[in-house]
């Protein structure tokens, strides 16, 4: 007689499946700061395949987005060392359209720190990968890393090595060739300069073509790029998010509700008209979100440097109101009809529970009550754990300045 395994019923497929075939999720994205976050934003309750394909084409599809990419750059630079350049984001900046690139291939421009020009040559990607900053992730790992090139824009050592740290993460597996000479007196970096600072191969005759094409590209000061937009490139990812939060406060039964049911087909609904035609309420970083939160409380909902999620009982339903660092608003509503899970005290959520995540700051708060926050804020008493983010973020006044660098040769 064969063995019966136990099951278990994943909340994203509602499909039940061997427990060995679960893995940990991070219902709010590693890349976002995930692992930071406390155990209410983790669960076991996500089988792999789900976990894989949510990871790469739904977190993926909102993370690789330009919105939030331009939110990860801005929001890491705040967190700077002063004293020690460190790796950052770069800001992506779309594909170069006008560069006369070889059959096949495309050109994407990156921003550094401060203000340098960074081109990424590589394989034009199928089409579902056009709205991806850097384009199909696995295949630029792996089969297609393509070529990077940087020019210096200041000749401050402080600059300089922390744009070459960042070029250096962000293209790790690419060709890379800085096109800038540049000096550094700082002898810790000495045994490494000829890895952060690649001068490339001059007897490579594809470097050689490379460098002809930027050299026009670099005597023009402008920037002629094409940014392709998914307008409902959050919907699966706020679908996603409300399954996992709703899973963790309700248990089983959020999945099972009729409401439940319809966060499930947003998420796997691929078209955004298939979204629209479902019972599913909440507005996404290209919405406006009036009809969400008062426009007097968002400023309060916002965290300079961190992601928020405010969750919140509306009467009857329960929202959760997602504040970017740069203070652009999310909001789903993760439960309708409140009334029909008596064993949840929804009182919990009628001032608001919030969270504060921070992936450059190292940090994670949460949950506080929205009125303490707001208390805060105000100025009317102080929350320690508030204060001491407070402090730990935001050093841009102490950097040194960006100064103008030579030509690139």
């Amino acid at each position: 007689m064969s063995e019966i395994l136990p099951k278990r019923r994943c909340i994203y497929c509602f499909q039940e499946k061997p427990i060995e075939e679960f893995s940990l999720e991070h219902i709010w994205p590693d890349a976002l700061g995930g692992a930071l976050c406390g155990d209410f934003f983790k669960t076991r309750e996500v089988c792999e395949k789900c976990n894989n394909v949510c990871g790469l084409f739904v977190d993926g599809a909102f993370i690789k987005s330009w919105f939030v990419q331009m939110e990860i750059a801005n929001q890491s630079y705040q967190f700077l060392n002063p004293s020690k350049p460190t790796a950052v984001p770069l800001h992506y900046l779309g594909v170069e359209p006008s560069l006369p690139t070889e059959e096949g291939e495309i050109c994407e421009r990156w921003q550094g720190p401060a203000g340098e020009r960074i081109y990424h040559f590589h394989l034009a990607d199928e089409e579902r990968w056009d709205t991806f900053a850097g384009g199909d992730t696995i295949r630029r790992k792996k089969k297609d890393p393509g070529r990077a090139y940087l020019a210096l824009t200041s000749s401050n050592e402080y600059w300089s090595l922390t744009a070459a740290l960042s070029f250096k993460q962000q293209f790790a597996m690419a060709k890379r060739c800085v096109l800038t000479e540049v000096a550094i007196d700082d002898p810790k970096f000495a045994p490494i300069l000829p890895v952060l600072f690649p001068q490339g191969d001059p007897a490579d005759p594809q470097q050689a073509r490379d460098k002809r094409v930027l050299a026009h590209a670099l005597s023009n000061n402008g920037v002629h790029t094409r940014i392709p937009v998914q307008a409902d490139f959050d919907g699966r990812f706020l679908c996603k998010l409300a399954l996992g939060i709703g899973h963790r406060i309700f248990g089983k039964r959020h999945g099972e509700s009729g409401y439940g049911t319809e966060l499930r087909k947003g998420l796997w609904a691929r078209h955004s008209r298939e979204r629209r035609e479902l019972r599913i309420r909440g507005t996404g970083m290209l919405g406006d979100g009036r009809a969400t939160v008062a426009q007097e409380l968002r400023e309060f909902l916002t965290w300079p440097g961190a992601w928020t999620i405010c969750i919140w009982n509306h009467g009857d339903r329960l929202a959760a109101h997602i504040h970017s660092p740069g203070g652009t608003k999310l909001s789903i509503v993760i439960a309708e009809e409140l009334s029909s899970y008596p064993v949840i005290d929804a009182a919990v959520y009628r001032d608001g529970q919030i969270y504060i995540i921070s992936l450059p700051g190292e940090s994670f708060v949460g949950p506080l009550a929205l009125p303490e926050v707001v208390a805060h804020k105000l100025g009317n008493r102080v929350v320690p754990i508030l204060r001491e983010i407070e402090i730990s973020r935001d050093n841009t006044s102490l950097l040194p300045p960006k100064k103008p660098s030579p030509p690139a040769d």
